[in-house]
C-alpha cells in the first residue's frame, strides 16, 4: 500500500499523504464498504421482499397503464408523499419491464443502482484528477457511502442515483448535453432552468438534441392515454405542490426552509396549503436558480453549470438529502483545479530549481 496515492495523480490528496496512517486507515475503510455493499447490501437487497419502496411505485404504475388503471391518485386529502410522480412517458418506458414481475424488476433496478453508484463514482475521480485511479474512485465511493441518506435511497429502489449519473455526464460532456438535460426534464421538473442555461450558453448544441429527447418522450407519453395523462400528471404535481407534507423536516428544500421559518411564529399549516403558498413554490423553483445563474455569471461555463443545476434541486418544492450527492461534481471540479494549480506549482518550482543546480 506505499503508493496507494501518489502526486501529481492525486495532488488534492495531499493532506492524506503526509499522514501514512490516515492514508491506509481511508482506504482500508473503502475496501471494508466494498466488501460491505457486496456481500451484505446487495444480497439483502436482492432478498427484500417489500412493498412500500420507490421501485414497487415505479412498477406499479407502469403496470396499472398495461391495465388501463388511473396512473396518478387524484384522490383529495390523501397523502402524496409516496404517490407515483413521474411524467407519462416515464412509466411508458418501464412497462416491458413488468413481465419480469415485482421482485424480478425491483432486482434489476438494485443493479443499475450499484452500477450508477460506481459509475458516479469514477466520474467524480475522472473529473478531479487527471487520470482516475482505483484508489481514488473507492475513496469516492466510501465518500457517496457516509453522505446523508445515501443507502436510504438506494434501498428505495430510488431513480436518483442514474440522475447523479446523468448530471456528471452532462456537466463534462459537451455532446450529451442536450439529450442528458432532454431525460432528466422529464423524469425530474428541477432540471428546467439548468435546461434553460444551457440552452442559452451552447444554443443549437443543446436545444437541437433536446427538444428531439422531449418530443419523443411526450409522443410516448401520448401512446399512454394522450394529453389527459399530461393533465392528471399537471394535478398530481399540483397537489404535492399544495401539501402540508411539503413541510415535513426530512424536506430541505431552501424555498420550503423559508416557510417552516413561520412556524416557530405561531403558524399552522392547514392540509392543504394557501393559494400563496403553492404560487411562492414555484417561483422560488424558477427564480433561485436563476439568482445563482447570475451570482455565478463569471465562473467557467462546467462550474455555471454545476451551481445552477444544484440550485435547481435545492430551490425545488422537493429536495431529499440525497439529492445533494449531485453536489459531489462541484467538489470534484474544485479538487481538479486545486490538483491543476499544485501541479503548476511543483513544476514551476522544479523549473526554478535546475537552473540553480546548473550554475552549482
Amino acid at each position: 500500500m506505499k503508493n496507494l496515492i501518489s502526486l501529481p495523480t492525486a495532488s488534492y490528496f495531499t493532506p492524506l499523504t503526509k499522514s501514512p496512517l490516515l492514508r491506509r486507515t481511508l482506504l482500508v475503510c473503502a475496501l471494508i464498504h466494498v466488501a460491505y455493499q457486496a456481500f451484505i447490501w446487495i444480497p439483502a437487497a436482492f432478498a427484500c421482499a417489500a412493498n412500500g419502496r420507490d421501485v414497487d411505485v415505479y412498477f406499479r404504475a407502469a403496470r396499472h397503464l398495461l391495465r388501463h388503471k388511473p396512473l396518478y391518485d387524484l384522490t383529495p386529502g390523501h397523502s402524496p408523499m409516496f404517490d407515483y410522480l413521474y411524467s407519462p412517458q416515464f412509466a411508458v418506458a418501464l412497462t416491458p419491464f413488468v413481465r419480469m414481475g415485482q421482485h424480478n424488476f425491483a432486482s434489476a433496478q438494485y443493479v443499475l443502482i450499484v452500477l450508477a453508484f460506481w459509475y458516479f463514482a469514477y466520474l467524480l475521480a475522472k473529473i478531479s484528477l487527471p487520470k482516475p485511479t482505483l484508489n481514488a474512485v473507492l475513496l469516492w465511493g466510501l465518500a457517496l457511502a457516509v453522505s446523508p441518506k445515501v443507502y436510504f435511497c438506494m434501498g428505495m429502489g430510488q431513480v436518483q442515483p442514474l440522475l447523479w449519473v446523468a448530471f456528471a455526464l452532462s456537466v463534462i460532456s459537451d455532446r450529451w448535453r442536450g439529450v442528458l438535460l432532454g431525460v432528466t426534464l422529464q423524469i425530474k421538473t428541477y432540471a428546467l432552468v439548468p435546461l434553460v442555461f444551457a440552452a442559452w450558453k451552447e444554443r443549437r448544441m443543446v436545444v437541437v438534441p433536446a427538444l428531439l429527447v422531449i418530443v419523443a418522450g411526450i409522443a410516448l407519453g401520448l401512446l399512454a392515454g394522450g394529453w389527459t395523462k399530461f393533465w392528471e400528471w399537471r394535478q398530481a404535481i399540483e397537489y404535492v405542490a399544495a401539501n402540508s407534507e411539503l413541510l415535513r423536516p426530512d424536506n430541505i428544500s431552501f424555498s420550503v426552509l423559508a416557510l417552516r421559518g413561520f412556524m416557530p411564529a405561531g403558524w399552522t399549516p392547514p392540509a392543504i396549503l394557501p393559494v400563496w403558498v403553492s404560487v411562492y413554490l414555484k417561483l422560488m423553483s424558477i427564480a433561485g436558480p436563476l439568482f445563482v445563474w447570475r451570482l455565478c455569471h463569471r465562473m467557467p461555463t462546467q462550474k455555471q453549470f454545476a451551481w445552477v443545476s444544484m440550485a435547481g434541486m435545492v430551490f425545488a418544492p422537493i429536495c431529499w438529502a440525497f439529492y445533494l450527492t449531485a453536489g459531489y461534481v462541484l467538489v470534484a471540479l474544485y479538487l481538479r483545479d486545486y490538483s491543476q494549480s499544485t501541479l503548476a506549482k511543483v513544476e514551476s518550482q522544479e523549473s526554478d530549481e535546475q537552473p540553480a543546480i546548473a550554475h552549482s
